[in-house]
């Protein structure tokens, strides 16, 4: 829970004696916290945008800051 926290928040504390080099060969938990890093990175309100924009019916028109975001990471 403190890694997923961490990832999310992208602190960049780890627990780990040697900051994850141990999950250097299973590729689930990398993926996981690569994922984390990056919809932390991204932030509520761009998510919360690109969430509410996926389920209407309306067409995919984004706002300005939503793209600076998404072109940038």
């Amino acid at each position: 829970a403190f890694l997923t926290l961490n990832a999310f928040c992208n602190s960049g504390f780890s627990i780990l004696p040697d900051n994850c080099c141990q999950l250097r060969h299973d590729a689930v938990p990398l993926l996981i916290l690569s994922a984390l890093i990056t919809i932390g990175g991204l932030g509520y309100h761009v998510i919360a945008n690109l969430w509410s924009r996926l389920f209407d019916r309306r067409p995919l028109r984004l706002p300005a800051h939503v793209k600076l975001i998404l072109w940038g990471s």
